[in-house]
């Protein structure tokens, strides 16, 4: 029953269900594990219905730390991946940091162990960015890779980012040709989030602020309205939802 419900979870990343079914059945084994997944789920659940912060947040957050820093060690997937980072959310690890040698190298063993939803990638390049290894995740995270046009156009042509709600293309070299093939792009349809501060061209993504723990819209800049004008709309460039100003990629699960 207990691997069963562990296949569901890695069957379908995106499942609270799932997981949830599998918190059910580790919960005689490891009550731990399942409280875990029971907490994370719920502070998924607020950071999507924009409650991060709020005191039940709070509590929840410091109660999975806890768990976290008493049993995180025997709950890490067996991966032989040197100085790759986890992360864990909704009671299992699904964020890993690594090289692209790194993801190609064991993404069959990651894919087997961990229900693999969001990639921070470094020392990456345009030639790693076509990839059929990124099929199915919700976050790329690509900052500070010295990433270029060709590399915003390898991504913009890919056909694995159908799935993609999340990009961080922060603190690049990406120029006016890279923006423009990312935003006339027919391949990310689900991309809901970009972070483009810091390239060669503007940042044309809506800018918001924080006051007090409350994220407020300012503006949408000219080239994010000229970019829509030009290749129709784009929900990462139009005015977001407070709920989907909070940069965390959980934020943006569905």
């Amino acid at each position: 029953m207990l691997e069963t419900a562990l296949n569901a979870v890695l069957a379908d990343p995106w499942s609270d269900a799932a997981r949830a079914a599998f918190a059910r059945a580790v919960e005689p084994r490891d009550p731990a594990r399942a409280e875990l997944v029971t907490v994370q789920l719920r502070l998924a659940l607020a950071r999507r219905r924009g409650a991060r912060g709020a005191r039940e947040w709070r509590r929840d957050y410091a109660r999975a730390q806890a768990l976290l820093g008493a049993h995180e060690a025997r709950w890490r997937p067996a991966l032989s991946l040197a100085d790759a980072t986890l992360r864990f959310g909704r009671g299992f690890a699904e964020m890993i940091a690594c090289t692209p040698a790194q993801l190609e190298r064991h993404a069959d063993a990651i894919r087997a162990a961990m229900p693999l939803l969001d990639l921070v990638l470094r020392g990456a390049t345009a030639q790693d960015l076509g990839t059929p290894r990124f099929s199915g995740l919700r976050s790329l995270d690509l900052r500070r890779n010295q990433l270029d046009d060709a590399a915003a156009a390898a991504l913009a042509a890919s056909p694995h980012l159908g799935e993609l709600r999340w990009l961080d293309l922060s603190g690049n070299r990406v120029g006016q040709a890279g923006l423009e093939a990312l935003a006339a792009s027919p391949n990310l349809p689900a991309l809901q989030w970009l972070g483009f501060a810091r390239n060669a061209a503007p940042d044309p993504t809506p800018q918001v602020a924080e006051e007090q723990g409350v994220v407020h819209f300012v503006e949408l800049p000219q080239e994010g309205a000229r970019l829509q004008a030009a290749h129709g709309p784009r929900a990462w460039l139009a005015r977001p939802y407070p709920e989907l100003a909070d940069p965390d990629p959980e934020t943006y699960h569905r």
